[in-house]
């Protein structure tokens, strides 16, 4: 197993890699009490991760909701909709792109976004 520790203003930070080069652990020993965390990570054969473990719950986000829903089949491999019904929030209404003055063509709503 492959280490990596990085140490900054009393934090220490060690990554522990697996032989294909996969990050197996990650421990942050921080210097105030009850702040340090371990995370421990498992892959599967497909290199992706199916398992993980923290130490510290203190990091853990509690802001999940239980939810219980039917779905319906409909002979093709699909998922119909949920018998729950979601609120959605409405979509923006789309604003009008510039035309760029070197291709003169539209730019997309992607690229042409401000304040991220």
């Amino acid at each position: 197993m492959n280490t990596l520790i990085a140490e900054y203003n009393g934090t220490r930070c060690s990554y522990y890699y697996e032989s294909g080069l996969r990050l197996a652990a990650l421990i942050n020993d921080l210097p105030w009490p009850g702040a340090d965390m371990a995370i421990g990570l498992a892959y599967n054969s497909a290199n992706q991760i199916f398992h993980y473990t923290r130490d510290n719950d203190a990091y853990a986000w509690g802001g999940g909701v239980s939810v219980s829903r039917d779905y319906a089949v409909n002979g093709q491999n699909q998922y119909a909709a949920p018998s729950a019904t979601a609120s959605r929030r409405p979509r923006s209404p789309t604003t009008p792109t510039a035309t760029s003055p070197r291709t003169g063509r539209r730019a997309s709503p992607t690229t042409s976004r401000t304040g991220w």
